[in-house]
């Protein structure tokens, strides 16, 4: 958190992000490197998605499917399952607080 404090300081976001992607890559590794995370032990925002889509197949592989938004869409994802499955599916992912 104190390697995060400077930069919302100065622009009031984590990422200043023009919205180029290599932008925000540059921003993730400043912080990374700021927290004193090494190098071998970082990861991508890629990385990110696959684990978290990988804990939320764990508990419903029809909802992390969803959540995943690929192209391929399925009608019975996309119109007869209740949001209510999903938001119970995502309440149960650990937090990391």
């Amino acid at each position: 958190m104190a390697a995060l404090d400077p930069i919302r300081r100065n622009s009031g976001r984590i990422f200043p992000w023009n919205g180029a992607m290599l932008s925000l890559q540059r921003w993730r590794r400043r912080i990374a490197a700021k927290a004193g995370i090494p190098v071998d032990d970082r990861f991508g925002f890629h990385c990110l998605r696959r684990t978290s889509l990988s804990a939320i197949a764990m508990i419903n592989p029809l909802v992390a499917r969803m959540v995943a938004g690929h192209a391929i869409h399925d009608v019975l994802a996309e119109h007869y399952i209740s949001d209510d499955v999903i938001r119970a599916t995502l309440e149960q992912l650990p937090q990391p607080w």
